[in-house]
C-alpha cells in the first residue's frame, strides 16, 4: 500500500465542486512537507489565537482551510518569540483540526503529520479498502471522523466521494453514477460511511439495495433497530461499527461482521498500536460496567483548549480515562455502554440518561434515539429531552413511552420532553 498515486488530488472528492477543490488542495498539502489546520466553516472567538499559536508550533508554513471556500497560507514564526519561552518544542510538520464540541467544549487537536499518516495506513488496512468498491462518505470531512476517511483513502490510493447528508441523498446517487461512468465495464459494490443519525436517510435512499455491501458507522451509538432495518433493506450488507476519540487518532477500535451478529454497543477490538481496557469496576467479573481506558501510539501530540491561549501536551503513550463506560464480555469483546457523565438533576432527583435510553429504546423501538438535556426553569435543574426517529413499531404518541418511564421515574416522567422527529439535526460528531 503506497502513499499516494500521481492523481492523488482527485482521490478524495465531493459532489459539490467548491468542496471538491478544497479537498484536492488539502490532499496536496497533506502529502507535501507543510503543516495544515482544518478550521470550522464558522469563525469563532479564539480562531486567530489558534492560528498564531500553530505558526509558533510548526517549522513549516501553515496552510489553513475550512474544506469549503476559505484557505490561506501563513508563514512559520518559530523563533520569533524565542523558543525558550515555549512549553513544547516546535514540530517540523503538523496537522491540526477541531473537535465538533458534540461532547464538550471544542478543542483544537494537534498531531505530528507522520503520526496521522501511519494511523491512516492502519485504518486502511483494517477496513480492507479496495478500489473494487465504490466508496461514498456522508460525514462532514472537516472533523475527526471525516478527516480519518480522507487520510486513509489518500494513503491507500482508493477513491472516495463525499456527499451531503440531506433527505433523499441525491449526492449518493450522483457519486455512484459518476463512479459507474468512470469504470463502465464493471458493476461495483457500494460502501458507505455514515453517522448513526444518517440511518433514516440510507433506508430511503434511491440506490440499488443489492449493490450496497458495506456500511461503516462511527460518531455515535447505532441502535439495534437501525441495524436490523439496514439488514432488511440491504440483504448483502456487512456492517462495520467503529469507536474513536478525536484526541486519540481518532480511530480506536473496529467491529466488523454480519448485522445479525451485532449487539448494540459492540465496538470490537482495538486497532494495532491501540489498547483498551475497562477499569474502576466494583468486581473483575465479565459484563461488569466500568470506565473505558485507552492508550494509543497515534494519540494527539498537543492540544489547544478554549480559550486557546496556551498549548498542552498530549497523552503520548500513556493511558487515558475516557468519558465512556463499557463492559468486556467473556470472549474479550468490548461493548460501549454510554457516557459516564450521564446523570442529570431533574427536580432535585438524579436521573441516569443511560437508563432513560434503555427504557425508551424498549418501549419505542426507534430507528434513531438521542437523549440530551436542556436547562430547567430552576437554576441547576435539567430537563431530559428525548428525540425519536420513529421505527415501524414506534407508538404514534408519547403516552406509552411516558408510561414506561413512569414505572421507573414516577411523576418525574411528566417533565421529560419527548419529541418525534423525521431526522435528527445534531452537531456532527468529531469522532
Amino acid at each position: 500500500m503506497g502513499f499516494m498515486r500521481e492523481d492523488a488530488s482527485v482521490l478524495v472528492r465531493h459532489t459539490e465542486t467548491e468542496v471538491s477543490v478544497a479537498l484536492s488542495n488539502y490532499a496536496r498539502e497533506f502529502t507535501a512537507g507543510g503543516s495544515v489546520l482544518v478550521r470550522p466553516i464558522e469563525a469563532y472567538e479564539g480562531l486567530e489565537r489558534v492560528m498564531d499559536c500553530l505558526r509558533e508550533q510548526s517549522r513549516n508554513p501553515l496552510f489553513v482551510t475550512d474544506l469549503s471556500s476559505h484557505q490561506q497560507r501563513l508563514d512559520s514564526v518559530v523563533g520569533s518569540t524565542g523558543e525558550g519561552e515555549q512549553a513544547l518544542p516546535p514540530l517540523e510538520s503538523l496537522v491540526a483540526f477541531h473537535t465538533s464540541g458534540s461532547t464538550g467544549s471544542p478543542s483544537c487537536v494537534v498531531y505530528k503529520k507522520e503520526t496521522l499518516i501511519e494511523h491512516a495506513r492502519v485504518i486502511a488496512s483494517s477496513l480492507d479498502l479496495s478500489d473494487s468498491q465504490i466508496y461514498v462518505a456522508l460525514p462532514p470531512p472537516r472533523f475527526a471522523y471525516g478527516l480519518s476517511i480522507v487520510d486513509s483513502h489518500l494513503v491507500s490510493g482508493v477513491p472516495v466521494t463525499f456527499a451531503d447528508a440531506v433527505w433523499g441523498l441525491p449526492g449518493l446517487s450522483a457519486a455512484v453514477t459518476q463512479a459507474d461512468a468512470e469504470v463502465p465495464d464493471q458493476v461495483r459494490d457500494i460502501a458507505i460511511y455514515a453517522l448513526p443519525q444518517h440511518m433514516p436517510l440510507l433506508l430511503s435512499a434511491d440506490v440499488d439495495p443489492q449493490r450496497v455491501t458495506r456500511i461503516f458507522v462511527a460518531g455515535g451509538r447505532i441502535s439495534a433497530t437501525s441495524v436490523a432495518r439496514l439488514a432488511e433493506r440491504f440483504p448483502r450488507l456487512r456492517l462495520t461499527n467503529m469507536y474513536g476519540q478525536a484526541e486519540m487518532g481518532p480511530r480506536i477500535s473496529v467491529w466488523d461482521g454480519d448485522p445479525a451478529d451485532f449487539i448494540e454497543g459492540m465496538v470490537g477490538s482495538a486497532l494495532p498500536g491501540v489498547s483498551m481496557r475497562v477499569a474502576f469496576k466494583e468486581h473483575e467479573d465479565a459484563d461488569e460496567v466500568g470506565r473505558l481506558v485507552v492508550a494509543s501510539k497515534f494519540a494527539m501530540d498537543r492540544v489547544l483548549r478554549a480559550p486557546y491561549t496556551s498549548v498542552a501536551a498530549g497523552p503520548g503513550a500513556e493511558e487515558v480515562v475516557t468519558s465512556d463506560v463499557a463492559v468486556v464480555a467473556a470472549d474479550g469483546s468490548v461493548r460501549h455502554a454510554g457516557r459516564a457523565d450521564s446523570v442529570l438533576n431533574v427536580a432535585g432527583t438524579k436521573v441516569d440518561l443511560r437508563r432513560v435510553s434503555e427504557i425508551v429504546a424498549a418501549a419505542a423501538q426507534p430507528l434513531v434515539l438521542k437523549i440530551r438535556s436542556r436547562p430547567g426553569t430552576v437554576s441547576g435543574d435539567d430537563i431530559p429531552v428525548v428525540e425519536i426517529v420513529p421505527g415501524p413499531e414506534t407508538p404514534e404518541r408519547a403516552g406509552p413511552i411516558r408510561r414506561a418511564l413512569h414505572s421507573e421515574f414516577g411523576k418525574l416522567a411528566g417533565l421529560f420532553d419527548i419529541r418525534f422527529v423525521r431526522e435528527l439535526t445534531l452537531k456532527e460528531s468529531g469522532k
